[in-house]
């Protein structure tokens, strides 16, 4: 693998001639999508590393700052379509802000680092852009997480298991990966009583298949995640469309 200063050379080099070809301005948004998996010679979405993602944010990030321009973070994995990106650029481009942090496994390493640098920064879901009427309740497995969604705006918040039971009660529709309605998917963070809740709830149920939830559905044409969010997205709203 190349070391990491030079992959850090490479990354400004990089940076500078696409800004030069781009005759970007003061206030632009310049989005980057970075696999340090692939970087380091593994696969995507499966050896990810902070230590090459901070090697390459720091080639990337000064000369953006240097022109004012605004850096925003592609994620992957579980928080796929989202950026990473000031609150200031979110706010001055009438972005959505969601409520959700990333992290090295659920959001990628790339994002996780520019979150942890940004000095404010907030997570834009393209998702919401095609759903402006929903109402959000965003609910977190632990207090910190539920605290930073609050600060992000969501339009309720919650934390914990029953908040997830009482909360699908009331909803229209479900939209998550496939691993919701499974018991202890998602790195063990959903229990049996969320798993049941979700199943048995009368809301619309429109699930992404993904491998990291340990369930393979046969026949599905295989997209990239990507494909399958923006497929299910659209299902839901053209769902929720008709039924208004």
């Amino acid at each position: 693998m190349i070391e990491l200063s030079e992959l850090t050379a490479q990354a400004r080099r990089a940076t500078e001639e696409l800004l030069e070809a781009a005759h970007l301005e003061t206030g632009d948004i310049f989005v980057v999508g970075c696999s340090s998996s692939e970087i380091r010679g593994g696969r995507i979405g499966h050896d990810s590393s902070m230590e090459v993602a901070a090697a390459v944010l720091a080639g990337v990030l000064p000369p953006l700052q240097e022109q004012g321009v605004y850096l925003a973070a592609q994620c992957c994995e579980h928080l796929n379509r989202s950026i990473v990106i000031e609150r200031e650029a979110a706010k001055k481009y009438g972005c959505q802000i969601v409520a959700a942090i990333p992290q090295p496994h659920a959001g990628g390493s790339w994002a996780t680092n520019c979150w942890r640098t940004f000095k404010d920064p907030v997570l834009v879901e393209e998702v919401k852009a095609r759903l402006p009427q929903a109402e959000l309740l965003a609910v977190g497995t632990n207090g910190i997480a539920s605290s930073a969604m609050q600060k992000a705006g969501a339009s309720q918040v919650a934390t914990g298991e029953n908040p997830v039971v009482r909360g699908v009660m009331d909803a229209d529709v479900v939209l998550g990966p496939l691993g919701i309605v499974v018991a202890h998917a998602i790195l063990g963070e959903v229990t049996p009583k969320m798993a049941e809740a979700v199943g048995g709830c009368r809301a619309k149920k429109f699930l992404v298949p993904m491998n990291s939830c340990g369930v393979v559905v046969a026949g599905v044409q295989e997209l990239s995640l990507s494909a399958h969010v923006r497929q299910a997205v659209d299902r839901a709203v053209e769902f929720l469309e008709g039924a208004s």
